[in-house]
């Protein structure tokens, strides 16, 4: 992304959207006109090639230290679909614990030991959702994620228990 620093693969191309699997193994859909690439702006023919992404695009990034590494999802709507076009509430919601459920098993598959979700404020529907599918989960606690780094919609899941 032209703002932050991060690496992933191309995995499809429609128009001017570019589905992205980031090296924490999270897909997410985003305008080629935010990507850079190494030596380039990203094309149809990169699909399946790693590609680095930063603010300049011209420096190879940094691996995280172990201490700092962590699982992210974002449930925002448009983090993962490209479109909300034609669905109601409740479809999102689906699609939203969808990306949950997906999202906390390849943490918990991948032996993470920290993940973030980012449900936003709202109306509070999603984080009380969120929070139901939490309590069924065993091996884990949950709490209100950092606020100075998240802000007030996420809460902060770690797994004690493989």
């Amino acid at each position: 992304m032209l703002d932050e620093d991060r690496a992933g693969t191309v995995l499809k191309v429609q128009g001017e959207a570019v589905l992205v699997e980031w090296d924490d193994g999270f897909e997410q859909w985003v305008e080629s006109s935010d990507l850079v690439k190494e030596n380039g702006f990203i094309d149809p023919d990169m699909i399946g090639s790693p590609v680095a992404f930063g603010q300049k695009g011209d420096r190879p990034l940094e691996k995280p230290r172990s201490s700092d590494v962590r699982a992210l999802v974002d449930l925002h709507a448009g983090a993962f679909l490209f479109s909300t076009h034609g669905m109601n509430d409740h479809e999102i919601l689906m699609e939203q614990m969808n990306e949950l459920r997906s999202g906390f098993e390849k943490a918990k598959r991948e032996r993470t030991r920290r993940l973030i979700i980012i449900h936003g404020v709202g109306s509070g529907r999603l984080r009380s959702e969120v929070e139901r599918y939490l309590n069924r989960q065993q091996g884990i606690e949950f709490y209100d994620a950092s606020y100075g780094e998240f802000g007030q919609g996420a809460t902060e899941v770690r797994f004690y228990k493989f």
